[in-house]
């Protein structure tokens, strides 16, 4: 249950604001025109009122739990996307491939299988997604083998020249 702040505005009186409370604005704003005896046009909605809602004497807040858990997210995501390269620019080639030549033949793939006589479109789609979906891994498996074995610069070994 929320609690919304409101400015009421009653006949022949100065307006002035209230708090009321409901499952969202407008049952709270109902409840506040109920309670006032005005009608629910001459009530205003201003803002939500947050509470500090603390049953211990921690200070661990639930907004901390929510940035953390963002955070894990987002750090599992890139870790997901390190470890598994090929196989996801594999799917985002294919996909891209697919969208593309449908673009191009003008036709979804779910159309083109109703129709008897669109084999050419067909194979078509289905041959970009493949390719671009093989160009994909090839592409992800190197940048992989590069995030994983960065190269060292190399250090020549110069020798002085002898004068004859």
């Amino acid at each position: 249950m929320g609690y919304y702040c409101f400015r009421v505005f009653p006949k022949n009186h100065p307006f002035y604001e209230t708090n009321g409370n409901g499952l969202n604005f407008a049952e709270a704003k109902t409840n506040v025109a109920r309670r006032e005896g005005v009608s629910e046009s001459n009530v205003q909605y201003l803002r939500e009122i947050k509470e500090e809602k603390s049953s211990s004497n921690s200070s661990f807040n639930v907004g901390d739990v929510g940035s953390a858990g963002g955070l894990v997210i987002l750090l599992g995501g890139a870790w997901l996307l390190v470890s598994f390269m090929p196989w996801v620019l594999m799917l985002v080639g294919g996909t891209a491939g697919a969208w593309v030549s449908e673009k191009i033949s003008g036709q979804s793939l779910e159309d083109l299988t109703d129709n008897e006589g669109s084999t050419k479109k067909i194979a078509f789609i289905l041959a970009s997604s493949v390719i671009l979906g093989g160009v994909g891994f090839v592409q992800g498996t190197q940048w992989q083998k590069e995030l994983n074995n960065p190269e060292q610069p190399q250090v020549e070994n110069v020798q002085p020249q002898k004068n004859n």
